[in-house]
């Protein structure tokens, strides 16, 4: 995935984008908390911000997070989709060295009888 797409997502949960799970999600509880109205961190300045702006701002950083979210589980996805490949393909190289070798000793052990 191409996180550059993102990269407005990753800028209003304030989060670099090589961010994991974890910090996604603990950015957007912060945010949540820190805009939300009852807030001890923003109430000094509440004033500052009206419902509409502080209903939009949260509406953001939950649409950001749904979408990071949503990022994240696709890319767990496909790296499990390329690890179950690469063990297959494994599997499968194992099995035919296995049907080579044995075919090699069988032909080794029947007697040719001369034609």
């Amino acid at each position: 995935m191409d996180r550059e797409k993102y990269k407005q997502y990753f800028d209003v949960l304030e989060i670099d984008q090589t961010a994991h799970i974890e910090e996604i999600t603990q950015s957007y509880v912060h945010l949540k908390r820190l805009y939300s109205t009852s807030s001890m961190v923003t109430s000094p300045i509440a004033d500052e911000f009206s419902d509409e702006e502080r209903q939009d701002i949260l509406q953001q950083i939950e649409e950001a997070y749904q979408q990071l979210s949503k990022l994240v589980r696709e890319e767990e996805i496909q790296e499990e989709l390329a690890y179950q490949q690469l063990s297959l393909k494994r599997e499968r190289e194992k099995f035919s060295d296995s049907a080579l070798s044995k075919n090699l000793w069988a032909s080794r052990l029947t007697p040719h009888m001369p034609a």
